[in-house]
């Protein structure tokens, strides 16, 4: 997709298309043949686990309240608009979803300083995971794909 930026590029290839369709209904249309904007969607959402998790094992790890509530806050906003476009993909609005993909972007790289913080890190990787077992994805095969989208998140562009 040519909106996405290296970033949800690369969450895109760790994910892949097979476990992007474990995001989509069983029952529509779209579970076999997945847009681009549903790849963007799953990347953007479990971007967003990322970042929730980085959040909360930053703040525990390092008692910097203030930058984990703003994460926080901005992981929560990709979370519910990548469920709400999941959801309905047919209703996506192009230029909310670029800017949600700026959003995770710009959070990257705000967060690149830290990305050292092991803690914050295995919280993020286990907030993915989660998420990934909760479609029916197999343990190993969800946290190998979580430490993928780690490495995707982390690598510079």
């Amino acid at each position: 997709m040519e909106s996405t930026t290296p970033v949800v590029g690369r969450i895109e290839k760790a994910l892949g298309p097979a476990a992007a369709t474990m995001f989509v209904e069983s029952g529509t249309s779209d579970r076999h043949f997945v847009l681009e904007s549903i790849v963007t969607m799953v990347a953007l959402y479990l971007g967003g686990k990322f970042l929730d998790g980085f959040a909360e094992g930053f703040v525990d790890g390092t008692g910097v309240p203030e930058l984990g509530r703003k994460l926080g806050e901005k992981a929560r906003s990709l979370i519910g608009f990548s469920k709400q476009a999941l959801d309905s993909p047919q209703a996506i609005d192009p230029k909310e979803m670029q800017r949600q993909i700026e959003e995770l972007t710009k959070a990257v790289a705000d967060l690149r300083a830290v990305r050292t913080n092991t803690q914050a890190t295995a919280a993020g990787v286990g907030r993915v995971r989660e998420a990934l077992e909760e479609q029916g994805l197999p343990r190993g095969e969800a946290q190998k794909i979580s430490v993928q989208i780690e490495v995707a998140l982390w690598n510079e562009p």
